[in-house]
């Protein structure tokens, strides 16, 4: 029998930001709801203070797909303001309690969590947008030269750090991406976001044209479409971006997370030696004039055929079951 949320029933509340819902908070809800049989899940509204990057409803969904279906209608979840402090008077009948979880769950790191999430490419902007560029106080204030090239270059090296990376990276963007914003989404591999987000390259209007943005942005879109963007640096709405080939996809904003995810768990689910091999392949021979790449890419698939994951892959096939990846 299902159970019936009830408002008048004692209630355990639990408040945090929940950066993510992770194992600890997990073990930590199914010892609160021992006490009361029903919680109020409160989400601190933080996206954008700090290191929190996900918005309430990502949170939402990620404690919903955790708790589901083993504590359905047992909890509610709400937005509620930075709560920094909690006070109270007199005694009115409140149980403040700590609860104390065995020593490994304690040690469960929401910022460590994050980190890793960083690191393995899901790349996502805090606040309102994705990310508008360089601070144009922080280059107002280099003044000298060699800062200004020193800035340029490190930007530069991010950017050739995604291309040349070992590891897909998936851009998940939001509001908007401006300038170096706008590098970053079309130097990473793939790139998905919200149905309203705009792309520009707006250099152009405040006199410092953007010569950096361009080499990535040109490299994934036609040249007529991206002079128009860098010449008159108006924005450009997210089905446009869609349509000429600088994101892949774009979606309402609840679907977001949930499609990223949906094509980073696909991606994860191959031979990360082959997603390896083939990413560096991919980008090299874009460079190369035809009958080089041929020759450069058919070396690429003879170092790959010898991999144990490909023979496994070819086994797998032929014998009509999931392959197991050893990496190798």
């Amino acid at each position: 029998m299902a159970y019936e949320w009830d408002n008048k029933k004692p209630t355990a509340q639990m408040l945090g930001r929940w950066q993510p819902f992770h194992d600890g908070h997990y073990t930590l809800f199914k010892e609160i709801i021992k006490k009361t049989g029903q919680v109020c899940i409160q989400i601190r509204d933080v996206q954008g203070v700090d290191d929190n990057p996900f918005d309430f409803e990502t949170v939402k969904k990620n404690i919903e797909d955790r708790l589901n279906p083993e504590f359905k209608g047992r909890f509610k979840i709400m937005l509620v303001p930075n709560v920094t402090n909690i006070c109270y008077g007199r005694g009115v009948g409140y149980k403040i309690e700590e609860i104390v979880l065995p020593e490994e769950i304690q040690k469960i790191s929401a910022t460590k969590i994050r980190a890793k999430m960083r690191e393995e490419g899901k790349i996502e902007g805090a606040g309102k947008g994705f990310s508008a560029g360089h601070n144009l106080k922080e280059v107002k204030n280099l003044k000298i030269r060699n800062k200004y090239q020193k800035l340029f270059n490190l930007c530069s090296k991010l950017m050739l750090q995604i291309v040349e990376g070992k590891k897909p990276v998936i851009a998940k963007v939001h509001g908007a991406a401006y300038a170096a914003g706008c590098q970053l989404v079309a130097s990473c591999d793939l790139a998905y976001s919200t149905n309203d987000t705009l792309f520009a390259t707006p250099g152009v209007n405040i006199g410092l044209f953007c010569s950096t943005p361009m080499v990535a942005v040109s490299r994934k879109i036609n040249r007529k479409p991206m002079m128009k963007m860098l010449l008159t640096g108006e924005p450009i709405k997210a089905n446009y971006a869609k349509e000429i080939g600088l994101i892949n996809d774009c979606f309402a904003k609840s679907k977001l997370n949930y499609e990223v995810m949906k094509i980073a768990k696909k991606i994860a689910s191959k031979s990360n030696l082959t997603i390896k091999i083939g990413k560096q392949a991919f980008y090299k021979q874009l460079e190369m004039p035809l009958r080089q790449a041929y020759a450069y890419t058919s070396k690429m698939m003879t170092l790959n055929m010898m991999a144990m994951d490909a023979k496994e892959g070819i086994s797998a096939f032929l014998e009509k079951r999931k392959p197991k990846w050893k990496n190798k």
